[in-house]
């Protein structure tokens, strides 16, 4: 089960060079425990950024006890 990290620390974008253009999204964060697993960026609305604002959430899996 995918939980939020604790804080993003750093945000990086890069535009790609491809037709069409796309945009590199690197988060840097910290969480309260070591050990998390498969930590990915996930859309709020999936990939509907109608409105011009994309919001992402930062998450992963905790480690198990």
């Amino acid at each position: 089960m995918t939980k939020l990290l604790l804080e993003v620390t750093e945000i990086r974008l890069e535009l790609l060079k491809s037709n069409p253009v796309k945009l590199s999204i690197v988060a840097i964060g910290m969480a309260n425990t070591s050990g998390w697993r498969q930590l990915n960026l996930v859309a709020h609305n999936g990939d509907d950024a109608s409105d011009g604002v994309l919001e992402l959430d930062f998450v992963g899996e905790p480690p198990t006890d």
